[in-house]
């Protein structure tokens, strides 16, 4: 069977990896490069942030994924040579007033989670400026989200995946009530047996042809990194929707942003100075550093962050999208989902929860 993937970010790989696993043909149309969205730009946690705030639905994919991605990793580095430096450096929660919460998430969950002092933060972790008692979550782990994505690649090329890259989807040739091509912007005709939309914040707006107003806008986050040195920052630590994240070369990520301005892709001076606040009453030994770099993704914004996953309007249409901060953490257990759905496997999960709902 022919199976054409629009997006080429990480849900869109992992689905297509998926898919050519199980001895499916598969061709992947991205409008730009390859995993250069909200795959690109985000920070590589893999695990929501607050988890306790999400509804079950994401809960239950986030824990699939948690137990996936070692093995995942490991597989594409022995098969590309890429490493996408799978760490599990725990996370250290400066703010724990929402500790019983918490605790009774990790009970159902089955996830650590141990009250700090905040003396013992400061013993345990110096430099960080401790705001009282806080939430130590030992087993939450971080991959470098741009080594994740040439892994990617790099694995979905070597299986035989096509990718179309600067290709973007302009319409889909209909028949009834199924679809026959996709045609990009050149004009080029792509005949499949199965189309999958898995285009981030764009996914909306390619529906709309048939009427359909999926819930899905595009919310800008922008991030800033900082040059330290390695082990300077041992673990990721979160204050109040903000955090910071140790790679292994030293580099330290601080995030992020949550800006409705549509699909306005750019940095402004004013984040920056408001991320680096929120870095430095994290971690003060920040005050005098300024950071390295500064960019922004586009991230895919739905009600709660429960993905849209299913079938589309037409019977051989089927939508990956709507994932909003947690498109990495979800990836693995998501595209498990819909690679089972579109061959009609039997799913590992009740797929009910995600099934897209028009406005």
């Amino acid at each position: 069977m022919r199976h054409l993937v629009v997006g080429a970010g990480v849900l869109g790989l992992m689905t297509a990896r998926e898919l050519v696993l199980r001895g499916e043909k598969v061709c992947v149309l991205e409008a730009g490069e390859v995993g250069r969205q909200a795959s690109w730009a985000g920070g590589g946690i893999i695990s929501p942030l607050y988890p306790w705030r999400y509804p079950p639905a994401v809960s239950v994919l986030a824990a699939w994924a948690q137990v996936a991605y070692p093995e995942l990793v490991m597989a594409l580095c022995r098969d590309t040579g890429i490493d996408a430096q799978y760490q599990q450096t725990g996370l250290v929660m400066l703010d724990a007033e929402e500790g019983h919460e918490a605790r009774a998430w990790s009970e159902i969950y089955g996830r650590k989670i141990e009250l700090v002092s905040g003396h013992e933060v400061s013993r345990r972790w110096p430099g960080l400026k401790p705001q009282g008692d806080a939430l130590w979550m030992p087993e939450i782990a971080h991959v470098r989200n741009p080594r994740l994505l040439k892994a990617l690649l790099l694995d979905c090329q070597q299986r035989g995946v096509d990718i179309k890259v600067y290709s973007p989807l302009t319409h889909l040739e209909c028949s009834q009530d199924t679809v026959r091509a996709a045609v990009d912007a050149a004009g080029h005709r792509y005949e499949a047996d199965q189309f999958l939309l898995c285009a981030g914040a764009w996914t909306a707006d390619l529906l709309r042809p048939w009427g359909w107003e999926l819930p899905i806008i595009p919310v800008r986050g922008q991030m800033l990194a900082y040059r330290c040195l390695p082990g300077e920052l041992s673990s990721m630590v979160m204050l109040r929707g903000r955090y910071l994240i140790p790679r292994r070369d030293g580099l330290v990520l601080a995030g992020s942003t949550l800006e409705d301005v549509g699909f306005d892709a750019g940095v402004t001076e004013q984040a920056k100075a408001d991320l680096h606040a929120s870095a430095v009453s994290i971690w003060p030994d920040l005050r005098d550093r300024q950071p390295d770099y500064h960019w922004s993704g586009l991230r895919p914004g739905s009600p709660e962050g429960v993905p849209c996953m299913g079938r589309g309007p037409m019977q051989n249409l089927w939508i990956s999208a709507g994932h909003f901060r947690n498109g990495l953490v979800l990836a693995p257990a998501s595209a498990r989902l819909m690679a089972e759905m579109m061959l009609s496997e039997a799913p590992w999960t009740d797929p009910a929860p995600y099934a897209p709902q028009p406005l």
